[in-house]
């Protein structure tokens, strides 16, 4: 009978690790090989983990993946958190966003003065992103995706909009953030743009990179007026606009389209300072 048991174990161990959703506690990380070991209803079993999610994710914090058999090692991708008090807030907030832009159809795009909608993401750090943390500082949102083949469109808009938060900090302008926000939530986790952020050299506080569920996002683009759509070339063929969000969460400044001027945005945030 013991010797059942163990062997019951085992399987049950086994059983759990080749599940392609697991959900646990992680109980240890080494973030220098990469691995983590996760309580998954109270067995410990072992993972490989991302290079960005190894930089972000925490002791003793819960988290949802998949897991997968590569090269002989079981390994975790598509890693999100999973803290119980944040799915809520994150669901009942993006439950808000959908009440919203449904309510408003087609007049749901944000123009000058607009509030901004209610909203909940996780950043590339793996924390909860709220639009009430809007409120008190002055905004730049936009929207990218990591896997962008267009030179000139997301890696340009990333480059410039880096430049133009250290350009607000070199004017003694003080809380400026940004808010860049994925168009590929299904690829994008955070352990993605964590490992896109550290690519750019980006490790400004202030800087969020943000994803979450497919229509939250969606929501986002209508308030915004970005279309997508899937293209065999450049993976995501998307329009793009960059917002200037005043500390009352209002729109205060928009231009559409990639060829924007970081020296004419931050005439913008100079002239939004002086009126707060």
């Amino acid at each position: 009978m013991k010797l059942n048991l163990i062997i019951l174990s085992l399987f049950f161990t086994t059983f759990l690790a080749q599940g392609e959703n697991v959900i646990g506690l992680i109980k240890s990380i080494d973030r220098e090989a990469r691995l983590l070991n996760l309580d998954v209803k109270g067995s410990i079993n072992r993972y490989k983990i991302g290079l960005g999610d190894a930089s972000y994710l925490k002791e003793s914090s819960f988290i949802r993946a998949n897991s997968i058999m590569s090269d002989g090692d079981w390994m975790l991708e598509r890693v999100w958190p999973n803290n119980r008090i944040d799915e809520k807030i994150l669901k009942d907030s993006n439950r808000t966003l959908r009440r919203e832009t449904e309510r408003m159809g087609r007049k749901a795009f944000r123009s000058f003065k607009d509030p901004m909608p209610t909203f909940a993401f996780y950043s590339h750090r793996g924390e909860l992103i709220r639009s009430s943390m809007l409120q008190g500082k002055i905004t730049l949102l936009n929207f990218i995706f990591t896997r962008c083949r267009i030179p000139n469109m997301c890696p340009a808009a990333t480059e410039r909009i880096t430049k133009l938060l250290a350009m607000t900090k070199d004017s003694g302008i003080k809380n400026v953030q940004v808010f860049s926000i994925t168009l590929d939530p299904d690829y994008d986790t955070p352990g993605i743009l964590n490992e896109y952020a550290k690519s750019k050299g980006i490790e400004d506080n202030n800087f969020h990179f943000l994803t979450g569920p497919t229509k939250a996002v969606e929501d986002m683009q209508k308030h915004h007026g970005i279309e997508t759509k899937d293209d065999e070339t450049f993976g995501i063929y998307h329009t793009m606009m960059t917002v200037v969000i005043d500390p009352k969460k209002n729109v205060y400044y928009q231009v559409p389209g990639s060829f924007w001027s970081a020296d004419d945005y931050l005439s913008r945030i100079k002239k939004l300072a002086d009126e707060i």
